[in-house]
């Protein structure tokens, strides 16, 4: 995942959860995948409720390489899984999962797309982050997004984010989730 961050001032994100979405073989938006970061998914898998954890927890302290460099597991569960410093890029390979949930007819008419465009497909997007803006204030981000996808790379290029919904705090991510998702759906 590569970003570039054109803000002014540092976000930590603690939590994010992305839904691809992708027309059926007839024509109707489905759901296609759902991404998510994998502490999200390893501390609530069932997606029913996400509430942030305290911040007095903390993890059981180990050393661990991560690419090529040591970095200590002691940290409270509500350390940031990324930091995205001001007016700079942003790039790391781990920590997302990718649950594919389309249908077959939808999964078929993805594959039919990408042969008859090299791979390139438009993909709407909904997506929900939990942050926190200069280290301090809470957020919850909804946004939805139209995209375009490289099949063969699974390298997303996002065309246009329109802000959905801004909440101070952190609220529940699967509920922000199911409402953005019935807004596509119901387009």
């Amino acid at each position: 995942m590569e970003l570039k961050s054109d803000n002014y001032i540092k976000i930590d994100i603690h939590a994010l959860s992305f839904d691809l979405y992708y027309a059926d073989w007839w024509g109707t938006t489905q759901l296609l995948a759902n991404v998510q970061d994998t502490r999200l998914r390893e501390t609530y898998p069932s997606k029913v409720v996400v509430v942030p954890p305290k911040e007095e927890e903390e993890e059981e302290e180990e050393e661990e390489k991560d690419n090529g460099k040591k970095i200590s597991k002691k940290a409270s569960k509500s350390s940031p899984i990324w930091q995205l410093n001001p007016q700079e890029s942003f790039q790391t390979y781990d920590y997302v999962l990718m649950e594919p949930i389309g249908g077959l007819a939808t999964i078929i008419n993805v594959i039919y797309s990408m042969i008859q465009n090299y791979g390139i497909i438009h993909v709407q997007s909904t997506g929900s982050i939990h942050m926190k803006a200069d280290g301090k204030i809470p957020l919850t981000v909804n946004i939805l997004c139209d995209n375009v996808l490289n099949g063969f790379t699974l390298e997303m290029q996002g065309l246009r984010c329109d802000l959905y919904k801004l909440d101070m705090g952190w609220k529940d991510i699967p509920s922000s989730m199911r409402l953005m998702g019935d807004t596509i759906l119901s387009h």
